[in-house]
C-alpha cells in the first residue's frame, strides 16, 4: 500500500496533468482559429451523442 506522501504525489501528479490537458487547447486557439472540423464537431457532435445515447436506451423498451 502507498504511503501518504506517495499518494499526495500521484494526486498532484493527476491533478496537473488534468489542468494541462484542459487548459493547453484554450492557450492554443486563442491566437489562432480553430480548423473547421473542429468547429464541425463542437457544433454537431453533442446533439449526434445525445441522438444515439436516447435510441440505444429505448432500443429494448417495449411500449406495448
Amino acid at each position: 500500500m502507498p504511503s501518504l506522501s506517495e499518494f499526495l504525489a500521484y494526486v498532484a501528479v493527476l491533478a496537473v496533468a488534468n489542468f494541462l490537458t484542459r487548459i493547453i487547447p484554450f492557450a492554443f486557439f486563442s491566437k489562432h482559429k480553430p480548423p473547421h472540423y473542429i468547429e464541425f464537431i463542437g457544433k454537431y457532435f453533442p446533439p449526434i451523442i445525445i441522438t444515439i445515447l436516447v435510441f440505444y436506451t429505448l432500443k429494448d423498451s417495449d411500449f406495448t
